[in-house]
């Protein structure tokens, strides 16, 4: 994600889960609703990161009414479906506004 772009009243939406394996049916989902994310007005983006079967993903949002738009998508609903059915073992949704940001990147060395 560029820097630059979260700022102070956008929204994340943390995603917390433990998904034993992964199928072609869970990665055509992910990559699908990942697409489909994009071409809402209001997503800026997101971050994810997986040890194992445990992973967290992010996504940051211009606001509420884009994630009320991402809830109610319908690619999104089947995915969470599948996910309840299928994919997790568990997980958690958090939405939370953000405060603060600070970003720091180093410059290349190269």
């Amino acid at each position: 994600m560029k820097q630059g772009v979260l700022q102070p009243g956008h929204i994340a939406v943390l995603f917390i889960s433990t998904r034993p394996e992964t199928s072609e049916t869970y990665t055509f989902f992910d990559e699908a609703t990942l697409q489909s994310a994009g071409e809402i007005e209001g997503f800026l983006g997101w971050d994810s990161v997986r040890n194992g079967i445990h992973g967290i993903f992010i996504s940051y949002w211009k606001d509420e009414r884009a994630v009320e738009i991402w809830k109610n998508h319908t690619l999104h609903r089947r995915a969470k479906e599948l996910g309840k059915g299928e994919f997790y073992s568990f997980y958690r949704s958090v939405v939370t506004q953000i405060s603060h940001v600070s970003e720091w990147e180093r410059d290349s060395i190269l």
